[in-house]
Order: C-alpha cells, then sequence, then structure tokens
C-alpha cells in the first residue's frame, strides 16, 4: 500500500501512513543497525541509574535496611574530610586545566613558528598520535623509539 497524499481544510497536504508493522518490516535493517547503540544506551546510562537509590537507603553488610531519604547525604555534608577532598578535587581539576590550556598555546605557537614544513607535520603528529590511538599502542610505539636496547633513537646516538 503505498501512501496517498490529501489535502486538509486549510488546503496544506498530508500523507497518509503505512501502519507501525510495516514500516518496521522496511526498515528492520536500520533497527537492527540501531540496536548495539541502544543496548549500549542502556547499559552504561540508565542501568547505573538504577544504583543511586542505595543513597537514599541504609546500607549495610546485609542489604539495604530502611529508607531514611537524605539522611546520608546530611551526614557528608557535615564531614569535614569531604570538604577538603572536594576542595582538593576542585584545585587541582582548575590548575589541571589551566596549565594544560598554557601548555596547548605555547605547543601551539612553538609548532607554528617551525618553517620546514615537513619537520612541522612530523611533531604535529607525534603529538596528536595519542589522541587517536590506544594508549597501549602509542605506550609501545615509544618504547620501540627509546629502548635502551634496540630503540631507534639509541641506534641512530650509537652510530654517532
Amino acid at each position: 500500500m503505498k501512501n496517498k497524499i490529501k489535502k486538509n481544510p486549510q488546503g496544506k497536504y498530508i500523507t497518509s501512513s503505512r501502519s507501525v508493522l510495516q514500516r518496521a518490516k522496511k526498515y528492520k535493517a536500520f533497527y537492527l543497525m540501531a540496536l548495539p547503540a541502544l543496548i549500549c544506551l542502556v547499559l552504561f546510562h540508565y542501568w547505573p541509574m538504577y544504583g543511586i537509590r542505595i543513597a537514599f537507603y541504609q546500607f549495610g553488610l546485609g542489604g539495604i535496611k530502611d529508607f531514611i531519604g537524605l539522611e546520608n547525604f546530611k551526614e557528608l555534608l557535615k564531614s569535614v574530610t569531604f570538604h577538603r577532598a572536594f576542595s582538593n578535587t576542585l584545585i587541582i581539576s582548575s590548575v589541571s586545566i589551566t596549565l594544560q590550556l598554557f601548555a596547548a598555546i605555547v605547543i601551539s605557537l612553538l609548532i607554528n613558528e617551525i618553517s620546514y614544513v615537513r619537520f612541522k607535520r612530523t611533531v604535529q603528529t607525534v603529538i596528536y598520535l595519542p589522541h587517536f590511538l590506544s594508549w597501549v599502542i602509542t605506550a609501545s610505539v615509544f618504547y620501540l623509539f627509546l629502548s635502551p636496547e634496540n630503540g631507534l633513537v639509541n641506534s641512530v646516538i650509537r652510530l654517532l
């Protein structure tokens, strides 16, 4: 059954749509491709929210005991160690963000001053490499270059 185009009383065109099952059959390949993303979304974003309920209950080794509401949060805010840990986290995060931003700007300006294009691209590739590869692969590549026994850099130094 094909969509039929009709005019409504306001003069706009409307289409009569197929049933949900007909559309599901037609687009089943797309739904199957979207299924892994949907599973990941539910598994890693919605399922952990089920565990949030523990914060509102008295919880012990025997499991969940009684609903106590916001009492756990009140106790947390009274704790001196929480305030210290929270302020340390804020300080470390702000210093880290500031230093990383400053370092990124300085490195960008220094790379921009390199006039030899081939060397400039090589430096850019080495700097951006960790963002595109796994840390394990990146560490392995740098180990191959910098290995004391048979690394590329040390081999070149020994030849000189």
